[in-house]
């Protein structure tokens, strides 16, 4: 008899010299047969990290899980499964993992085009015809000798992603942590550089990487003045627009600085791309019904465009000839129109938008009105509780989607509703941006962490489709933005603006 519910698992796409990796199931009717290597998802696991250790505890080795590509149910007559397909690269020393599968008589390397598809489980026979090889085996091609190394900082307020890429695979990756206690005496963000550019120095040096490795070092762009979408060069303007902070203190001004920290001895170049504040609006959509109030951009371009191109790449053409609808769901959400790669409009999540995880959103005016006036807050505390604490944090006091689809399946009404009701927004403002593009839309695309959600996903899907065909591209990758910006300008410089 089936299960109620489809059960998760996590299989792995990795390439390897062109060839991907099977690997024989034991047991049961699907005996002998190959499939993806992979496994269950524990309580609480992404599939990412489902597919990083399914691997090391079944064939010992090592990968690097870079997005999930393919989401697809299969039933089988006992049970049904949905299948989450992981892009993995190796993680270093590369050789000595694949040394592992080579001596591994349950495991093999199949080309693409010649799969032996009748000796492959159902459910991965379904999903190889439905796998972008050629976009993943040229990604893998990018990984040769001659290709740069690549330094990404990422700041955010606890925490530095770093990563180290060689071309575009990934072969290094750490975040270091901070405490509250141990940021607690730095009175902006700003202060903290010195203790965050050396923690990077000290964790590069223990994986052995010199600042003379790189070719190039890219940071997060922060919240500067508004800029045209791109990657820029760090220059002596952009410095000290990073130092003061030209729109409100936030950790990822720290990317810019310590990619040129960690340049200025070698006279490799740094860079920023893609920063929150870039401003591509059209002048209608700066216009609110307040001229003291104009509506500004502040929003997710790094994902929002990443994962355009993408898309766009995946489809057989360039953003700068398609119009998409990005609906970016994540802390904070973006939804915006994408005009021939231009964001010409878009919902700055701290002032307007569906109400998020923890942001309230739009809301009815004179309500708001009364609450500023009430007398119980001040500028602060009404600011923590509208974009902090608000939305699904104050309706359910939680913003992990995660739990509250629990909830509903354990029959919380109030949980359904409520995150009915952010969907629903949601997808009010997706036709609002198809509304922006006069409705010539080529696809709707929702990513971000929140884009993991079936409840979500669907209920929009729901309001949606009709507009345009959904794509759902779950998660979100700013390292590998960054690293894909930084690549493109290394090889052709010409691209790096000067930032004035």
């Amino acid at each position: 008899m089936k299960a109620d519910q489809p059960i998760n698992v996590a299989a792995a796409v990795l390439i390897y010299k062109g060839n991907v990796l099977m690997a024989r199931r034991h047991g049961g009717y699907l005996d002998k047969l190959w499939e993806f290597p992979g496994g269950k998802l524990e309580k609480d696991e992404t599939a990412e990290a489902a597919v990083q250790r399914e691997l090391k505890e079944e064939l010992d080795i090592d990968v690097i899980p870079n997005k999930t590509i393919l989401i697809l149910e299969h039933s089988y007559p006992d049970k049904t499964i949905r299948l989450h397909f992981v892009s993995c690269s190796f993680n270093n020393p590369i050789s000595d993992n694949a040394l592992k599968i080579d001596n591994n008589p349950e495991t093999g390397w199949f080309s693409p085009a010649q799969l032996p598809l009748t000796d492959i489980c159902p459910a991965d026979r379904i999903a190889s015809n439905n796998i972008p090889w050629q976009l993943l085996i040229k990604k893998e091609q990018n990984n040769s000798a001659n290709e740069p190394f690549i330094l990404v900082i990422n700041p955010g307020s606890l925490t530095t992603k770093i990563a180290v890429f060689k071309g575009l695979e990934i072969q290094y990756e750490e975040e270091i942590t901070y405490t509250k206690e141990d940021l607690k005496d730095f009175k902006s963000s700003i202060d903290q550089l010195d203790l965050r550019y050396n923690s990077v120095v000290e964790v590069l040096k223990k994986a052995g990487y010199k600042s003379q490795d790189f070719s190039a070092a890219i940071g997060r762009g922060g919240p500067i003045k508004p800029m045209v979408g791109g990657i820029y060069k760090v220059n002596k303007q952009l410095l000290d627009d990073l130092v003061n902070g030209m729109a409100t203190d936030h950790a990822s001004l720290l990317g810019g600085l310590i990619a040129y920290k960690i340049s200025a001895s070698t006279g490799m170049p740094a860079f920023i791309a893609d920063p929150v504040s870039c401003d591509e609006y059209i002048d209608l959509a700066k216009i609110s019904g307040c001229p003291d109030c104009p509506r500004i951009s502040l929003n997710h371009h790094l994902n929002v465009k990443s994962v355009a191109e993408e898309v766009a790449e995946a489809d057989g053409t360039t953003i700068d000839k398609v119009n998409y609808v990005v609906a970016h769901l994540g802390g904070g959400f973006t939804i915006c129109p994408l005009e021939k790669g231009k964001m010409i409009d878009g919902n700055n999540t701290n002032d307007e938008g569906p109400m998020t995880p923890a942001r309230a959103g739009s809301l009815p005016l004179q309500g708001l009105m009364k609450l500023c006036f009430s007398g119980k807050y001040d500028y602060k505390t009404l600011r923590k509780r509208l974009n902090q604490d608000g939305g699904l944090m104050e309706h359910l006091g939680t913003g992990d989607c995660r739990e509250i689809s629990k909830r509903i399946e354990a029959g919380d009404e109030k949980a359904r509703l409520i995150l009915e009701a952010m969907a629903y927004q949601i997808s009010k403002w997706i036709g609002a941006m198809a509304a922006a593009l006069k409705g010539k839309v080529d696809a709707i695309i929702l990513t971000g962490g929140i884009a993991h959600n079936k409840y979500v996903v669907d209920w929009v899907k729901e309001r949606v489709s009709w507009i345009a065909p959904v794509r759902v591209r779950p998660g979100q990758n700013e390292l590998l933005a960054l690293a894909k910006h930084a690549y493109k300008a290394i090889n052709n410089p010409s691209i790096a603006k000067d930032y004035k």
